[in-house]
């Protein structure tokens, strides 16, 4: 109960060593591990996905998070919500602790997006969007990227990309869209449920509609 059986293997990229394959053998989160405080640390990095510095960033105490066993017999800690690897303290000096951090595994965990739609994305017709899952989230989240994050090397995630229609009648858009859906649903299950094929639609006005409300404007003064 609470485990899941052999399901993928994972590429970690190492700084100056290449990557490291690890095979998972079961994913273990229930019943509900908690974290105590001082108990675990992230390695930290900056807004830009580069690894800056090596502070210590304590995770704090009632986060909740599983345990990754992999083929080789290791143990990783995995936080829940931010889809992020924990290394656990077991009272190493100081030095020791930086050195841990400097040369463990760094893997890039991605952000979430919001796609803001200008005239010119408007006026081109269509937009292209990425959407990423993290393969360790037990609740299978799904949200939006940017280009730059969905074209990185993310091991941990399944991305898709889609053409997002948004010029035309109801009826094309409404098509064109769920045409899409369908497509990405392969590489990334639910995206079909999580998406609105009419996200961003305006009702397109007919030439009559518009010079009635040109006329509107001249009369009100708006």
């Amino acid at each position: 109960m609470g485990s899941t059986p052999p399901s993928c293997i994972i590429s970690m990229s190492s700084s100056g060593a290449g990557n490291i394959i690890m095979a998972i053998e079961r994913i273990k989160y229930e019943p509900t591990y908690i974290t105590n405080k001082f108990e675990f640390y992230y390695d930290s990095y900056d807004d830009e996905n580069r690894y800056s510095n090596y502070e210590f960033d304590y995770v704090r105490e009632g986060v909740e998070y599983m345990i990754i066993y992999t083929t080789s017999k290791e143990e990783i800690y995995m936080d829940v919500i931010r889809n992020e690897a924990m290394v656990k303290v077991e009272n190493p000096t100081i030095f020791d602790q930086y050195s841990i951090i400097q040369n463990s595994s760094r893997e890039l965990y991605l952000k979430s997006y919001i796609l803001v739609l200008t005239d010119i994305m408007r006026k081109k017709g269509s937009v292209i969007r990425y959407f990423a899952k993290s393969k360790l989230d037990k609740y299978d989240r799904i949200f939006e990227i940017n280009k730059l994050d969905y074209n990185s090397e993310a091991n941990f995630y399944d991305t898709v990309s889609l053409i997002w229609q948004l010029k035309g009648s109801k009826e094309n858009i409404l098509m064109k869209n769920e045409g899409s859906l369908e497509l990405a649903e392969g590489p990334l299950p639910g995206i079909q449920n999580f998406l609105d094929p009419l996200e961003f639609y305006e009702e397109e006005m007919t030439p009559y509609e518009e010079i009635q409300e040109k006329l509107g404007r001249l009369q009100t003064g708006y």
